[in-house]
Formats: structure tokens, C-alpha cells, sequence
């Protein structure tokens, strides 16, 4: 009976342990949901304000598929296997170049791709 009496006592005191956590967590939470609110609500004060969070939240949302893109873009620019946008520009500054004489316009100059 006394085994029975502390095994009881032991799960009632692992349970009061566990809901004791939990409360203070849900304290703590709602201590810093309370204080986002409280910054949202004194830098938010305009619908430009709040559609500007919206979109920074959307891009946040989408930053996988942004990486994405920027990683085909550059490989697409520089390290394709075939002609790359950064060797097409060189073939057509080199074709260009040739003919300068013809027309002063056309005089050598630093092409924008490799401008610092």
C-alpha cells in the first residue's frame, strides 16, 4: 500500500513538474508576443506601413525559391556549358571592336559586364 501511496506521489509530481514548465513557457511566450505587439503596433500606423510587412513576409516565405532563381541566373550568366550570357556579350564586344575604325562611337571602351 505505501508503494502504491509514493508511486502515486512520484507520477503526481513528474505531472505537477511537467504543467509547472509549460506555464512558465507559455509565460515567457506571451511576454514576447506581448512585446512584438507592442512594436508592430508603434512602428505600423500606416496601410503603406502594414502592406510593406506583407510583402517582406512574402519574400521571407519565398527566399528558397529566390536563392533558386539567383543560382540559374548566374549559372545561366557565367557557367553554362554551352555559350553563357557572359561569353555571348564577349563574342559581340570582340565583333564590335573590329570594325571601331569604322565609326568613332564604336571607339574601345571598358563594356559594362566588366566595369568594377
Amino acid at each position: 500500500m505505501v508503494a502504491e501511496l509514493h508511486q502515486r506521489y512520484r507520477t503526481c509530481r513528474r505531472d505537477f513538474e511537467s504543467l509547472k514548465s509549460a506555464a512558465e513557457n507559455r509565460d515567457s511566450r506571451l511576454d514576447l508576443l506581448r512585446y512584438q505587439l507592442a512594436e508592430l503596433k508603434a512602428e505600423v500606423t500606416t496601410v503603406a506601413a502594414i502592406e510593406e510587412l506583407f510583402a517582406d513576409r512574402k519574400r521571407i516565405a519565398g527566399r528558397g525559391r529566390l536563392a533558386e532563381a539567383a543560382r540559374t541566373a548566374l549559372t545561366a550568366a557565367y557557367e553554362s556549358d554551352g555559350d553563357s550570357a557572359h561569353d555571348l556579350l564577349a563574342k559581340a564586344h570582340a565583333a564590335l571592336r573590329q570594325v571601331a575604325d569604322a565609326d568613332p562611337q564604336l571607339a574601345p571602351r571598358q563594356p559594362c559586364w566588366r566595369r568594377p
